[in-house]
């Protein structure tokens, strides 16, 4: 057939390149010439590039610890899809101020909470204290750190939320929090994403009786 490369390593023309698998070294985005500047383009892939590394790299860690999960920040889906096509049956709990994502990556009412972060996640504290395996928060700002309130409601939730081995993934960094920072997973530079895990201490990650 005509435009087909030869048998053992073609790919039919016009069909997508595939992209490197799971767990191969590939970097997507080379860096730039001495000099140059990277644009805003290559930022966006290297960001997206350390997401993933750091979220499977949290779903390894947990696996078959129980617990529930929270998607803080739904965007237009893409991580919580990858969430819920990765843990299968697990729990999902996911917060968005307003809905925009691709019809095919929202969640279940039962599952979705919409309004700001601070009407919506503070009502949860007594059933979910000491469930909570996995925090991703994704919250869609420009500025290098979050907003001093929402700061202030992450070291007021996060480690009461969280189970002692409990992991929490964002992509800015926290201070004050009551959590320790994780190392990166291989390949990922540092500032791009954000791993912790609660800091020891009495009442802190306590697991809830089950």
């Amino acid at each position: 057939m005509a435009g087909v490369e030869a048998a053992g390593g073609g790919r039919e023309a016009g069909s997508p390149r595939p992209l490197p698998g799971d767990g191969e070294a590939a970097i997507i985005a080379q860096s730039p010439p001495a000099g140059t500047a990277m644009s805003r383009l290559e930022s966006m892939i290297r960001r997206l590039e350390a997401q993933v590394r750091c979220l499977d790299a949290a779903m390894a860690a947990i696996a078959g610890v129980p617990g529930v999960v929270l998607e803080l920040g739904l965007g237009n889906g893409r991580t919580f899809d990858h969430l819920r096509e990765r843990l299968g049956d697990r729990e999902i709990l996911v917060f968005e101020r307003h809905l925009i994502a691709h019809p095919a990556c929202v969640p279940d009412d039962e599952f979705l909470f919409l309004g700001n972060l601070e009407d919506t996640l503070p009502p949860l504290m007594s059933r979910l204290e000491g469930r909570v395996v996995l925090i991703h928060a994704d919250l869609g700002t420009a500025a290098e750190r979050y907003p001093l309130s929402l700061e202030k409601l992450i070291a007021a939730t996060f480690p009461r939320l969280l189970r002692r081995d409990g992991i929490v993934l964002t992509d800015k960094p926290l201070a004050d929090a009551g959590l320790a920072p994780m190392a990166l997973p291989e390949g990922v530079g540092s500032g791009r994403y954000h791993m912790y895990r609660p800091e020891p201490g009495p009442g802190r990650g306590k697991a809830a009786p089950r």
